[in-house]
């Protein structure tokens, strides 16, 4: 290189945009949820739960409501197990983690009464009649 002569600079690679220090990913913050997750749907759970419940103890003296409750029951367990770990995984809103619960604790109750009616009524019509 001689003086005068030109100086050719290799040209940089672009690089991503920095974010300010207070400006990252809002829903990584501690209780923030993504506004783009799938909304909770614990009053339809608590609902089929009380239903359960409800069909569970009304199949005591009726035996025939037995498999409704217990149905009806376990398909309100498996759907509210289902949301529940989808909300600890944060990918469903976790504003209804509580009634989800307590959905889920009350199909468990409706079916423990459906099993124990239907073996109650089972005993009765196979021993007793």
């Amino acid at each position: 290189m001689s003086c005068g002569s030109e100086i050719i600079v290799a040209p940089r690679a672009p690089s991503r945009p920095r974010r300010p220090a207070g400006d990252g990913r809002p829903w990584e913050q501690p209780g923030a949820v993504r506004r783009d997750c799938e909304s909770h749907r614990s009053g339809l759970l608590l609902a089929l739960g009380d239903a359960s419940l409800l069909l569970g103890a009304l199949s005591l003296p009726l035996g025939f409501l037995a498999v409704t409750g217990l149905c009806l029951g376990a398909a309100a367990w498996a759907l509210a197990s289902r949301d529940l770990r989808r909300m600890r995984a944060r990918a469903m809103d976790p504003a209804g983690l509580s009634g989800t619960a307590l959905g889920r604790g009350r199909a468990r109750a409706g079916v423990a009464l459906s099993l124990y009616a239907a073996a109650l009524w089972g005993w009765f019509l196979l021993v007793v009649t």
